[in-house]
């Protein structure tokens, strides 16, 4: 029972549109479907380490040591803001397949999870809860199925939005689309500073 509502728990958390989904459907509608699955992964394994530094006491450490959290948190502020900016930059290119070498997809997942002020909240309240009463090998396994569970919702996101129909319809209206999502993550940046600064 306790993994069924966890994961339920846990879909509903990622399924919440943030910096992560915005990355991915953004990925799925102008990269390759590679690239698709380098920043589902990327996105993943940040999930899984949220998971695991939440079941071995991120709580805690940010309890006794709150100048850290405050750290993390600016940092992610400062990540969003250049993905921002990068976002409005291209806004008035055309639209095109990007398949650029020099960019690697596993890393932005990687690093907008890391910096995702949701997975922050969530990692470090919610789920440390429901995994305190836990013994840590079953922890251990329901992380791994969480894991699991992450890639797949990134990746169908991804390739739900690599769709020639919605392909179509982004096309038609990607500077309009560009300039909202950039101000989206804008808006998550400056929810980040905020939490840094009440704390």
């Amino acid at each position: 029972m306790l993994v069924l509502s966890l994961c339920l728990i846990h879909l509903f958390a990622v399924a919440v549109p943030g910096p992560d989904f915005l990355v991915t459907s953004r990925t799925g509608l102008v990269g390759t479907k590679k690239n698709i699955f380098q920043v589902a992964l990327g996105i993943t394994l940040g999930s899984t380490i949220w998971s695991l530094l939440s079941l071995f006491g991120l709580q805690i450490l940010f309890e006794y040591y709150p100048f850290l959290n405050k750290i993390m948190l600016l940092c992610g502020s400062v990540y969003l803001m250049y993905l921002a900016y990068t976002i409005y930059k291209q806004a008035n290119h055309p639209y095109k397949i990007q398949s650029n070498p020099c960019q690697s997809f596993f890393l932005l997942g990687f690093i907008t999870n890391l910096s995702n002020p949701k997975a922050i909240l969530y990692f470090a309240s919610i789920f440390t809860v429901l995994l305190s009463h836990t013994k840590i090998w079953f922890s251990l396994i329901l992380v791994f199925i969480l894991t699991i569970e992450s890639f797949a919702w990134f990746l169908l996101i991804g390739l739900g939005f690599s769709h020639s129909t919605i392909k179509q319809f982004y096309q038609g209206y990607q500077s309009h689309i560009d300039k909202v999502s950039a101000s989206v993550f804008v808006l998550f940046a400056f929810l980040l500073i905020g939490e840094a600064l009440i704390k």
